[in-house]
């Protein structure tokens, strides 16, 4: 799996294009003829046996490519009203930003990975899902059914 990073503002499918290409160099794959669109709100890469996600958060733009479904989600952890929105949608109150944001990311990513509805996966356990925060004050959850981990990539 490749997860590719930019700042550059940049079409999404465009993106999916350019970390589609470096998917193929570092695993050593035969570049194919591949189109991008969207099927409702989901990106689809078409021509390859391979599957992609995007999410956009602040300054940042996230894409992965995996050779098995999966999701990511990226969110600029900005102050809000945690308990209130916490109790709302996960169904616990949480006070704690990173805990926040952390159920957040898992969730939205797993929807993306998985689909189904997004408010039922956010009330539930979603620990497995892998979150980092590498970027200050950004936190991002990658979901894959992929048995290799995240390689990241910051193209621009």
């Amino acid at each position: 799996m490749l997860t590719v990073i930019t700042t550059k503002e940049i079409n999404s499918l465009d993106l999916i294009k350019l970390a589609y290409k470096e998917y193929v160099k570092i695993y050593l794959r035969p570049e194919k003829k591949i189109s991008t669109y969207y099927e409702g709100r989901k990106p689809i890469l078409e021509g390859d046996d391979l599957y992609c996600s995007i999410s956009h958060s602040g300054k940042y733009t996230l894409c992965a490519i995996a050779s098995a479904p999966v999701g990511v989600d990226i969110e600029e952890m900005i102050d809000r009203d945690f308990a209130h929105m916490s109790k709302r949608f996960i169904g616990k109150e949480v006070k704690d930003r990173e805990e926040f944001y952390t159920n957040w990311t898992r969730a939205e990513a797993r929807f993306k990975c998985e689909g189904g509805d997004v408010l039922s996966i956010l009330k539930e356990n979603n620990e497995n899902i892998p979150t980092f925060r590498f970027i200050n004050g950004y936190s991002i959850s990658i979901c894959s059914k992929s048995k290799n981990r995240p390689m990241f990539t910051h193209i621009f």
